[in-house]
């Protein structure tokens, strides 16, 4: 399947373009993005290219902070196509001190979406539709009122 993206290739040169997004996988969901926040980092990407010593090296898909809808699930997630979610941008490792002892907030081998820190860049969420692990999805049950799954 093909979606658009919104990709960055240095300061102010963004471009909107089509890229393929597979289907979703054991434990993965397909989610058609409905918003998603330009924040601090996101303008200093677009107007310098970077963040201090962190560079746009390689184009690179902005955003970190989105939601939308499930339109497609994997087996072995809970998750469902019409199901409204939160996507989580960052994702530990599940390996390192901090990880091994639940306190995955610390991790030191994070990876967050939409971040030019790694090489090669951590692809971000400005798209249409993209895959991504449910575990980073929370939200409601389609038709549920106020409740809240993670």
């Amino acid at each position: 399947m093909e979606t658009r993206l919104c990709r960055l290739y240095g300061a102010h040169d963004l471009r909107l373009e089509s890229g393929d997004v597979a289907a979703p996988g054991w434990g993965e969901v397909c989610v058609a993005v409905a918003a998603g926040g330009i924040c601090g980092s996101d303008l200093h990407y677009y107007h310098e290219g970077g963040i201090g010593a962190i560079r746009v090296r390689e184009p690179i898909i902005l955003g970190h902070e989105a939601a939308g809808r499930v339109v497609a699930a994997g087996e072995g997630t809970d998750l469902a196509p019409g199901d409204i979610v939160a996507l989580n941008p960052s994702r530990p490792c599940g390996s390192c001190t901090y990880c091994l002892r639940d306190q995955e907030n610390h991790c030191e081998n994070m990876e967050f979406r939409g971040s030019a820190m790694r090489m090669p860049h951590v692809q971000g969420l400005f798209r249409a539709r993209l895959v991504l692990p449910a575990e980073q999805c929370a939200g409601a049950r389609r038709g549920a009122r106020g409740g809240h799954r993670s």
